[in-house]
């Protein structure tokens, strides 16, 4: 299809709008759930849920993905490496995938109260 094709077809579309919580150019946000939950949000649009994995080696997590799209002959893929911090444990990691994002839960342990007594 050239353009002068491509023109004709789009002669009667109109300009929209839209809104999502991340832009396409995002590739992740970090959200806090509650005290001891948070999530990464990550983008993966284009790949599907069925071709991603979601690893953890360490302190690395990664989630790495590629789907191939027939219609335009060509792939999208992830390749995201994140380094956890230490200053709170992980006990449980969850992850889901919906409407192009990878959503990574961390759940934190509940932080240890330690008993400080005076000493005579």
């Amino acid at each position: 299809m050239g353009f002068d094709e491509l023109n004709l077809l789009l002669s009667g579309w109109v300009d929209g709008t839209f809104s999502r919580p991340m832009k396409e150019v995002q590739r992740y946000r970090i959200y806090n759930v509650d005290e001891n939950t948070s999530v990464l949000v990550a983008n993966t649009l284009g790949v599907a849920k069925e071709d991603l994995k979601v690893d953890m080696s360490g302190d690395v997590l990664t989630i790495v993905g590629e789907t191939e799209n027939a219609d335009i002959k060509d792939k999208s893929s992830v390749n995201y490496s994140f380094r956890l911090s230490k200053e709170r444990k992980v006990s449980k990691i969850t992850w889901k995938n919906a409407d192009g994002f990878t959503y990574v839960y961390f759940h934190f342990e509940e932080p240890r109260k330690v008993s400080i007594e005076y000493a005579e």
